[in-house]
């Protein structure tokens, strides 16, 4: 691989002919497979969306499929940023590109306000108990993504796909502890059979196609999608009680700042001697999917009779297209058993929500 002469560099660029790397052409080769994608993700709605179109407006469930889209391709930028690369660095580059975004609208919204009322991108001034808030989110954000991405690092993504499609059982566990939310028959044989499908991921060799030692990195997984749960979970009272796009924008900024602030007091200062950076585009293509993930799921959040748990399981859909993407561009193996464990969990959280109707 070349470095572009900056072999004894730790920024180093890594150029090869993986896609979303440095050449424009690599980045375009995505689009390739982007035709296959949605069909897809289409099928994997198919047991959901019919449960709730004579049940709810079209647009907030048009909103999640939108949202779930773009977090697919934030899970395949991810995995592909992170591909022999730094996980630190990786981290606060693509936060800070999220966080850019909206700098912007921030300012603007002090000099211009009816303007940027009217394209919809205002954002509002916000009292010290909403700061706290979005500090706290950011910071239960900032541990999610960093077990996460470990795991992301270590991990094929046809094997992350299932365990991140298990993430809506966690939150409708916390909903109903948290919010005395009660589950019926239905929802809790829906948990079971994900948490079933789940618990195979841990046996072995036989379903992952991975030695033991991996365990580390399945706790690192578990662990991301707990903090991810209580994250969702938290939304669901800072959209009602916050402006929508002043708890984006505050949060990326603070989620931002966690990760230079790590960056130069962990990373910075052991960057010679630890895993070396390699700057891709992908990179900022992780931040800027995802901006436009949350915007999509925030603002269906913001309808009067959307459910959060639908949503959830509606963003959960994204699954599959990291799967196909594991399949086609990252050639990786037992595909097959990753699969059944893939439709195993994504029928049980198919289950909850048909018994949340």
């Amino acid at each position: 691989m070349q470095s572009c002469g900056l072999d004894r560099s730790p920024f180093t660029v890594h150029r090869s002919p993986f896609t979303v790397h440095c050449s424009l052409f690599t980045v375009y080769r995505l689009p390739f497979t982007v035709y296959r994608l949605p069909f897809t993700v289409y099928c994997s709605l198919f047991t959901v969306y019919p449960i709730f179109c004579y049940h709810c407006t079209k647009m907030w469930i048009l909103l999640g499929i939108f949202s779930a889209t773009f977090l697919g391709f934030h899970e395949i930028f991810k995995k592909a940023g992170l591909d022999h690369n730094a996980v630190l660095p990786v981290l606060g580059f693509s936060s800070a590109a999220g966080a850019v975004v909206f700098v912007p609208f921030l300012v603007f919204s002090r000099l211009c306000p009816a303007l940027t009322d009217f394209w919809g991108i205002y954002v509002p001034v916000t009292r010290v108990n909403g700061h706290l808030f979005f500090l706290l989110k950011s910071c239960i954000v900032a541990t999610a993504w960093l077990f996460g991405y470990f795991s992301v690092k270590h991990l094929p993504v046809t094997l992350l796909a299932p365990l991140n499609a298990s993430g809506p059982v966690w939150t409708m566990l916390g909903a109903m502890i948290i919010y005395s939310e009660k589950l019926n028959l239905l929802q809790w044989a829906g948990v079971a059979i994900s948490l079933g499908f789940y618990y195979a991921l841990s046996l072995g060799g036989n379903i992952r196609g991975m030695e033991k030692k991996d365990n580390r990195w399945i706790l690192f997984a578990f662990l991301s999608i707990l903090f991810n749960s209580a994250s969702a979970l938290l939304d669901k009272y800072l959209v009602r009680q916050f402006d929508r796009i002043a708890m984006q924008a505050w949060f990326s900024v603070y989620t931002a700042l966690i990760f230079m602030f790590i960056l130069l007091i962990i990373w910075y200062p052991s960057r010679l001697t630890s895993v070396t950076f390699h700057w891709r585009w992908s990179i900022l293509l992780i931040g800027l999917f995802l901006i436009v993930a949350d915007f999509f799921y925030f603002k269906a959040l913001s309808f009067q009779h959307s459910l959060v748990s639908v949503l959830i399981i509606v963003r959960r859909a994204s699954a599959v297209i990291v799967f196909a993407a594991g399949a086609y561009y990252f050639k990786e193996t037992s595909l097959r058993r990753r699969g059944i464990v893939l439709a195993g969990i994504l029928f049980g959280v198919a289950l909850v929500v048909a018994g949340s109707v």
